[in-house]
């Protein structure tokens, strides 16, 4: 009977652990700080709720999120940022934009540049071309 339990435990174990899989990679960085200060589970929800659904209100929880204290972890949150942008779309994401107060709109727009600058992959004025009303909305000009 006693391993019984242990098996049901453990089971439940494992599916409870696949679904704090994300289902995007999170730069070891960044991955070290969430565990350190105890977020690494939120984080992992809010982003797998966010490329899960077409929710705009699913998105705009994990773009609300705004508790990086170092440049480089900044960056590379704005880095899965702008990969959640290229995933969802233009539209989804303005819409999800618009559900922000103004200050969490201002730490996405901080977290994209600092995304964008310490990546030499993204050119600002392709981001502005393509998804121009997240990147308007945004205020985000070419530099």
């Amino acid at each position: 009977m006693k391993n019984q339990y242990v098996f049901c435990f453990l089971f439940l174990w494992y599916c409870y652990s696949c679904t704090l899989t994300p289902r995007m990679a999170i730069p070891q960085e960044l991955k070290n700080e969430l565990v350190r200060t105890g977020r690494y589970n939120s984080y992992v929800r809010y982003l797998n709720q966010s490329l899960d659904s077409n929710n705009a209100e699913d998105l705009s929880y994990f773009l609300s999120i705004d508790y990086f204290c170092t440049f480089s972890t900044g960056s590379e949150h704005g880095q899965i940022l702008l990969d959640i942008l290229r995933e969802k779309g233009d539209t989804l994401f303005f819409k999800a934009l618009t559900l922000l107060n103004q200050s969490e709109k201002i730490n996405v727009k901080g977290y994209i540049l600092i995304g964008i600058d310490n990546q030499k992959k993204y050119n600002i004025s392709n981001l502005i071309k393509e998804y121009p009303k997240s990147f308007g909305y945004l205020n985000i000009k070419p530099w």
